[in-house]
């Protein structure tokens, strides 16, 4: 088989011989390593997306793990800010009883101090509102 090269108007052309099996696998050879090429990119590629899903696959685990942690957490932090509202509540009440008991016990050291002490010859201490300790919070 003959054949013919034309590189350039002002050059000759060139004639090749060559034998019908090279004209034939050389461009078979070609074709073959061009798909051997893209076969391999393929499997490669096939390869690389499997462990992605594999590492996505454990993320989305850890992340589960994660949530149900931080959401246990955050039940627990509930429960707690309801012991302490209760708490607090409790606190707010019994601060008003002492404060009303404060306020009767003055009232009483008014009305009846005064009356007692005329009428008895022992030395009684009377306190003073202003003798009574302070509670904080409280007016």
């Amino acid at each position: 088989m003959t054949l013919l090269v034309i590189r350039d108007a002002q050059q000759p052309p060139k004639q090749l011989q060559c034998s019908a099996a090279a004209v034939i696998l050389v461009p078979t050879l070609v074709i073959a390593s061009i798909s051997t090429l893209v076969i391999g990119l393929q499997i490669r590629s096939s390869h690389i997306i499997s462990q992605m899903e594999t590492n996505l696959a454990v993320q989305s685990l850890q992340m589960e793990v994660t949530v149900a942690d931080k959401d246990a957490a955050i039940g627990r932090l509930r429960q707690e800010v309801m012991e302490l509202t209760n708490q607090a509540t409790s606190i707010r009440e019994r601060l008003q009883r002492v404060t009303e008991l404060e306020q009767q016990m003055q009232q009483f050291i008014r009305k009846h101090g005064n009356s007692s002490s005329a009428s008895s010859n022992k030395s009684t201490i009377t306190p003073s509102p202003g003798m009574l300790p302070a509670i904080p919070g409280v007016n």
